[in-house]
């Protein structure tokens, strides 16, 4: 869905460059005290997009397990993890963990997208496009419309 078409819709409430100026976040992540300014900025325009369809550092996925999706659509299975290179591979066996998590949610039928902060940064527009196509997929698999 281009922006005109989710402005019109109404399910962009404001034009994707003045969410993208915000810079101090939402109340939710600012509660929260965690993520990465690349975390917060792609949030911040997803949650413009989609609303409460989208979730901040949801942590429900895997019954039994805690861990944290950066950015989560739970009703479409949907993680997008934002890697820094500094937090994901400070170590051999973070880096191991990280990979057995990944390898959790895609076994309990989630799928997986992972940019890192410099993608948001340098190409917001593209990512979003790639979500929003992935999201589609599910929406006519459930019998909605994309």
């Amino acid at each position: 869905m281009s922006e005109a078409e989710a402005l019109a819709r109404g399910i962009l409430k404001q034009p994707l460059h003045v969410l993208q100026a915000k810079q101090s976040g939402s109340a939710k992540a600012r509660r929260s005290g965690k993520g990465s300014p690349a975390q917060t900025r792609l949030w911040q325009v997803l949650q413009g997009l989609y609303g409460d369809a989208v979730a901040w550092e949801y942590t429900q996925a895997v019954p039994g397990r805690k861990f944290r999706i950066d950015i989560a659509f739970p009703a479409q299975r949907l993680a997008i993890e934002i890697d820094g290179w500094q937090y994901h591979a400070k170590t051999l066996e973070g880096f191991k963990e990280h990979t057995r998590r990944q390898n959790l949610l895609v076994s309990n039928g989630w799928r997986l997208l992972r940019y890192l902060p410099s993608d948001v940064n340098e190409r917001l527009d593209e990512i979003c496009e790639e979500i929003s196509g992935s999201l589609r997929p599910m929406a006519r698999l459930a019998g909605g419309s994309a």
